[in-house]
């Protein structure tokens, strides 16, 4: 008995540190100023809206808000490695940075965060 309390308690302790929290709920979501959002679009528009606005190569659009909520619910560090890395999977293609090769670590996050805020705006009413 004891073992198991212990093998469940270590579990527990162990996976509190790696929870992934839904990138709407974040504080740092929560608390998004203007200038994070006008730099993200910039990325965007220069870069982004290649393929997100028209749905190129697997790309989805903004208008699909379960999809993007489905994608922020893989917590901030999963979404930046695969706008980092780049993404190939079973929803589509897309290359290391969007193809944003100049774009440094704070410029991917403000677009991530700017299309999740585009997104937001087509939540279903409840």
């Amino acid at each position: 008995m004891n073992k198991i309390l212990i093998i469940v308690a270590t579990t527990i302790i162990l996976n509190c540190n790696d929870k992934k929290l839904n990138i709407y709920d974040s504080q740092e979501y929560l608390t998004i100023n203007e200038e994070t959002l006008i730099k993200g679009e910039n990325v965007y528009s220069r870069s982004c809206t290649h393929c997100h606005a028209r749905g190129v190569a697997g790309a989805r659009t903004m208008d699909d808000y379960n999809y993007w909520n489905n994608v922020a619910s893989q917590g901030m560090q999963k979404v930046f490695t695969n706008v980092e890395k780049g993404y190939n999977g079973i929803y589509g293609i897309m290359p290391p940075k969007g193809n944003c090769l100049d774009c440094d670590a704070d410029e991917l996050k403000a677009s991530i965060y700017y299309m999740l805020f585009q997104a937001q705006k087509n939540k279903p009413a409840n």
